[in-house]
């Protein structure tokens, strides 16, 4: 849910058939520091040398290889079918996803805050059988992350507890909002998405409490969007989820606590 950086390296190499890498941060290519040091270094030095101005045309190339133009007849067009844009913000699932047909989960939370100005993001999955998953990750002031996990399973009386909330009117009624959103983290904020199975469709419900970013613009002031909402549900997994017992875990498992993941 986390990286422990920003420092994105994709490769494309052809030796004779394309092979793609992705490195999402520097953590990811600790297994192959000895091969990819020598190559990061050498593009260094390539940058640092002095660029020759291209002209507009011969700049559209994109560092893309050269290719052979081949013409082919045009099919007759088909009408196309619409299709559903998605995205995606922060540690959030994908908005608008269905639910399986039997749906295997309850509950599945991410929870995205900032504590004494770290991020921290916890992810929670709870299956209909009771048993659930939290992941939690956070970074301190050195970029590093760390991670833990807490498994476990509901007594029945505490699962039956969780569904009424689930089940509530207030919580049932909730309008499908917009998955994306874009807030500003500081002391104190956060930003919470429940994906929650409900017959053959899974609910989206989004809260939070931070400045918020529409069409570009910050707001004027902190919005407190669903709190009072997500009260009793806070409540309950204070009382029932044991977050303090997670066990630091470095790589964790199902990272982002998705449904058979």
């Amino acid at each position: 849910m986390l990286k422990s950086d920003d420092d994105h390296v994709a490769l494309g190499i052809r030796p004779g058939y394309w092979q793609q890498f992705l490195f999402p941060d520097s953590a990811s290519r600790e297994p192959f520091r000895d091969v990819m040091d020598p190559l990061l270094k050498w593009l260094d030095v390539v940058n640092k040398r002095k660029a020759k101005e291209l002209s507009e045309e011969a700049g559209r190339n994109n560092c893309l290889p050269p290719s052979k133009t081949e013409f082919a007849q045009r099919n007759p067009a088909q009408p196309s079918s619409p299709q559903r844009k998605q995205s995606v913000t922060s540690a959030a699932p994908p908005a608008n996803a269905p639910a399986p047909p039997h749906a295997t989960y309850t509950l599945q939370m991410f929870d995205d805050r900032m504590v004494n100005y770290r991020p921290e993001v916890t992810c929670l999955l709870v299956s209909a059988s009771g048993a659930y998953h939290l992941v939690k990750q956070s970074k301190n002031y050195h970029k590093s992350l760390s991670s833990a996990v807490l498994d476990g399973t509901l007594a029945p009386p505490q699962l039956a507890s969780l569904r009424a909330i689930l089940d509530a009117p207030d919580l049932v009624n909730q309008p499908e909002e917009n998955q994306d959103v874009e807030v500003v983290m500081t002391r104190d904020s956060y930003l919470t998405h429940l994906a929650i199975p409900r017959g053959g469709t899974v609910q989206k419900i989004a809260a939070w409490k931070s400045y918020r970013i529409l069409n570009q613009t910050m707001s004027s002031s902190v919005e407190d969007h669903g709190t009072k909402l997500l009260a009793p549900l806070r409540q309950w997994l204070k009382i029932n989820i044991a977050e303090k017992s997670a066990v630091p875990t470095p790589i964790p498992p199902n990272p982002r606590c998705l449904p058979g993941g």
